[in-house]
């Protein structure tokens, strides 16, 4: 609700600055343009794109989103040349080919391969821009997922296009992949991103989320019960955030996850759980055996009652770490059903993790994280206008519409939230821990529930909930009053901590009477139901 009513603000916003210039009766088509894109832009479903090296599981993310197999073409070489941008649309409607000199060219969805994989030969590769893909998933409605060649693609042309891509389009959102293997270059490849000035597409922690993807690779039978994703949180703390602390600058965190076991759990068949079933009545030691590598799961040495491409199938899908999950949960409970099954993939896989902070963290900030690109660009037009148009009555229409913009940004809490969150990550050496960690909860980068703003147990009552707002409110109150004088800065930070408690207990608040007038609902129907029921049984007797 909070972001449809931040959307609508800055529509209402534009609208009337679109009605200035028409009421001045003027022209300004730099400004105009701008102010028709914003307008359109927040209109449209969030753009996310995935970005990392070279057989880093992107493709595989791009498909556990959609739990869809082979949506997007995944292998172990370099598959993806060409940007391809998924958007809602009929799955079997042509493919849009948008070329580097505007050329737009629509072939059939069945040769989508052939332009995106470097599987297929194809001298127009250094000419496309982009390849716009339609598919039918609820998921595009809201979320545009663009899925990207590696950043250190033997093809040069393939980072570039990258990164021109995104530089240019500049998406709302980013999930960044990193694998163990490449830790090494793991600066540098957020280096290729990070740029100077307003108009350029960089990282930062309100934008990006990284992922340490692949974890089910660090899996081995000889430690077969180690907890991969523990394992992998460590190597994001050791390998990544202790040797490139400038990580935390351009990322709002690494969630371990395994794309593979993410897909898996909405794509397992009934037919893959009887081949797992089979494989739990083999000996332990000699299934250990077979999953200590690839080739030895396959050998067929092994007759083990499941045949090779069987196995392979398996391993494909699910990966020896998988395989192993399986079997193991299958051994434990015979009466494990594929629900259950299904159940216990998303759990080890982190995808849930990963897809409940990029709803947290990006889809109720949708129509924030849009702006900062849409009304910055409009904000950038009305100042070039300005050297550019000498008549009074664009001058005075340029300058109602940035003060209309102005008044409408800072007349809306969230952006106030924003702007210091945005400090918060770029400077935070300049704030105490305390109000770096309380701020952060409350804006919901824990968490978007009220228990988690506000950092409290699972199990809370309201009454608990609103006494803990008061207490706070009234602490961060006596700080304002008292460093008003002292830092105004600070000070300004603490009256938006107050606003942010008070906008929190009145939702707390609305929240719990909706629910209560729902139950008095459910309950008058249930009655009705029952008293119903009681009714044709007397009729029947």
């Amino acid at each position: 609700m909070q972001d449809i009513y931040v959307a609508d603000k800055l529509k209402i916003c534009l609208q009337e600055c679109m009605q200035t210039l028409v009421k001045e009766n003027v022209r300004v088509p730099l400004v105009y343009d701008k102010i028709q894109e914003a307008l359109e832009r927040l209109s449209q479903p969030m753009q996310l794109a995935i970005i990392g090296k070279i057989s880093s599981s992107k493709s595989t993310l791009v498909n556990a989103i959609l739990g869809k197999e082979e949506v997007v073409r995944t292998g172990q070489m370099e598959e993806t040349f060409n940007v391809s941008w998924l958007k809602y649309g009929d799955s079997n409607s042509d493919i849009k080919v948008v070329f580097k000199n505007g050329e737009i060219k629509y072939v059939p969805n069945k040769n989508w391969a052939i332009w995106a994989s470097h599987q297929h030969d194809n001298i127009l590769k250094e000419q496309v821009k982009y390849i716009e893909v339609f598919y039918n998933d609820n998921i595009l409605k809201k979320i545009n997922i663009i899925d990207t060649p590696g950043l250190d693609a033997l093809s040069e042309i393939d980072s570039k296009n990258t990164i021109s891509f995104l530089k240019e389009v500049k998406p709302d959102a980013v999930i960044m992949l990193f694998t163990k293997s490449i830790a090494e270059s793991t600066f540098s490849i957020l280096q290729d991103f990070q740029n100077v000035g307003s108009n350029t597409f960089s990282l930062t922690p309100l934008n990006a989320i990284g992922v340490l993807a692949k974890v089910d690779t660090m899996w081995t039978s000889m430690n077969p019960q180690n907890d991969v994703l523990a394992d992998a949180k460590q190597v994001i703390q050791h390998t990544l955030y202790d040797k490139y602390p400038e990580i935390k600058r351009s990322l709002f965190s690494i969630l371990p996850v395994s794309s593979l076991l993410g897909l898996s759990s909405s794509t397992i068949t009934d037919s893959d759980f009887d081949i797992i079933k089979k494989l739990s009545k083999i000996e332990a030691c000699t299934l250990n055996e077979m999953l200590s590598s690839p080739d030895l799961l396959i050998d067929e040495d092994y007759k083990v009652g499941v045949t090779i491409a069987e196995r392979l199938a398996l391993y494909h899908k699910f990966g020896l770490y998988g395989i192993y999950l399986l079997v193991d949960a299958i051994r434990r409970n015979p009466n494990y059903n594929l629900d259950e099954i299904k159940g216990l993939l998303k759990d080890k896989s982190g995808f849930d993790k990963l897809f409940s902070t990029i709803i947290a963290h990006f889809g109720d900030r949708a129509a924030l994280i849009k702006s900062q690109n849409t009304i910055v660009s409009v904000i950038e037009a009305c100042k070039q206008a300005s050297l550019y148009y000498n008549g009074d009555s664009e001058h005075k229409a340029i300058k109602s519409i940035t003060r209309e913009i102005t008044t409408t940004l800072l007349s809306i809490h969230e952006f106030q939230e924003w702007r210091f969150l945005t400090d918060i990550y770029e400077n935070p050496s300049i704030y105490e821990d305390i109000e770096v960690n309380e701020f952060k909860a409350l804006c919901g980068e824990y968490g978007g529930s009220a228990i988690e703003r506000l950092q409290l147990p699972i199990g809370t009552s309201v009454s608990e909930m609103i006494q803990t707002i008061r207490n706070r409110s009234l602490y961060w109150r006596k700080r304002y009053n008292i460093y008003s004088d002292i830092d105004p800065h600070k000070a300004a930070l603490y009256k938006v901590i107050l606003s942010s408690y008070n906008a929190l207990q009145q939702r707390v608040e609305s929240a719990y009477t909706e629910a209560q007038n729902a139950e008095a609902k459910l309950n008058y129907a249930r009655e009705f139901l029952l008293g119903l029921k009681t009714k044709i049984y007397c009729e029947i007797v």
